[in-house]
């Protein structure tokens, strides 16, 4: 009898040992899936940042920028700088593929904003725009902004921004507007689990993807998270896997956070996988 109980008991805690065990490998599972997703984010955005940086630093675009906020009477079309400040922005346009569907400059003191295209924005108040006030705080360092939606094409869109300053002072700035298609594309390839699923907010917890396409452009503040994990998403964190509840259904999810452009990576997949 004694051995047929310490039998029992053995193969009692060998069952829990498995069974932590098939969850802990879950667990890694989940967030090196999100972490891979992270990596795939931060490399199709580096190259732009990393760009529109640059082209702020150009000194025909510094010029172009000082003498249009010299004087707003006259076009940012019709100045002496334009042909060749157009042919900078086209050419670099170039050598960003299809994802870059425009280069921008705004001239803050001048009120104008004129595309690489030629169109231009007059009595444009750049210091009142989203983009720019996240420029203003950004300490000289580009952004991204949050996404929203093209007019005509349907395309989730953001842009990413780099501040032009003269002895200090933000007196413009270069934007890179980029469409998400290939990068949601992207990331909606990966796999968790059998089930499981990638959700990827913005800068401002605006959702970009999730499998569930009515709750593309949902806020942060819509979806109803268990406490622990939206205090993980608002208070910009990274966390490893771990349980949470959103909607009443149980998850195990992990999240990356990424610093250099504010957004933010939950990768989940549902208990009853997380637990069998």
């Amino acid at each position: 009898k004694l051995t047929r109980l310490t039998h029992k008991a053995i193969g009692v805690i060998l069952h829990s040992q498995i069974v932590e065990t098939v969850e802990d490998l879950k667990k890694i599972e989940i967030s090196s899936q999100v972490r891979t997703a992270a990596e795939q984010v931060d490399g199709f955005f580096q190259p732009f940042l990393s760009g529109a940086a640059q082209m702020a630093d150009i000194d025909s675009v510094y010029n172009y920028v000082l003498a249009s906020n010299a004087d707003p009477s006259v076009l940012m079309t019709e100045s002496v700088y334009y042909e060749q400040v157009m042919k900078e922005l086209n050419e670099a346009r170039g050598n960003y593929g299809s994802a870059l569907t425009a280069i921008c400059i705004a001239a803050t003191d001048a009120r104008q904003l004129i595309s690489s295209d030629g169109s231009i924005l007059t009595d444009y108040d750049p210091p009142t725009r989203a983009w720019y006030q996240q420029v203003m705080k950004s300490n000289g360092k580009p952004i991204v902004s949050a996404a929203y939606i093209d007019g005509v094409t349907g395309n989730l869109i953001v842009s990413v921004c780099s501040g032009i300053y003269d002895q200090g002072r933000l007196v413009g700035a270069i934007t890179f507007d980029i469409t998400l298609d290939s990068l949601i594309e992207e990331v909606s390839s990966i796999v968790i689990g059998e089930e499981g699923y990638l959700t990827v907010y913005d800068c401002d917890g605006n959702i970009l993807y999730h499998p569930n396409a009515d709750l593309i452009m949902s806020t942060l503040e819509d979806i109803n998270y268990s406490d622990n994990m939206n205090q993980v998403l608002v208070n910009l964190d990274s966390a490893e896997a771990m349980l949470y509840s959103r909607n009443d259904t149980e998850y195990c999810g992990a999240v990356e956070y990424l610093d250099d452009i504010e957004w933010r990576i939950l990768g989940c997949m549902t208990s009853e996988e997380y637990v069998q």
